[in-house]
């Protein structure tokens, strides 16, 4: 099954581990949409504290399909973005997200 996810990945001494991570449900298009709406630039491993995946999982195997680094600042506004439009999909619009 097809699925949509966002990771949200913070850099430690020991490499970049997740600390967070939306379900975005199985529509392409809306998972496109809302990553293109995210703040960041092109990733910078080694300057970037913060970066943000957009992950499309194909039987349990992932892909990253896009990746933008981003301030602290840009990551609150990027999770305001994403938990808005999940909201408009899931109770104004009457979908589901799967």
């Amino acid at each position: 099954m097809l699925s949509f996810h966002i990771h949200i990945y913070l850099k430690t001494a020991g490499g970049f581990e997740k600390i967070g991570s939306f379900d975005l449900g199985t529509d392409k298009g809306f998972a496109n949409d809302l990553f293109h709406l995210m703040e960041g630039r092109d990733p910078r491993p080694d300057e970037d504290l913060l970066h943000i995946d957009l992950v499309e999982r194909l039987h349990g195997l992932p892909l990253n399909i896009r990746a933008i680094g981003c301030t602290v600042d840009e990551l609150a506004r990027n999770v305001k973005t994403i938990t808005r439009e999940i909201f408009k999909v899931l109770n104004l619009n009457g979908s589901h997200m799967n």
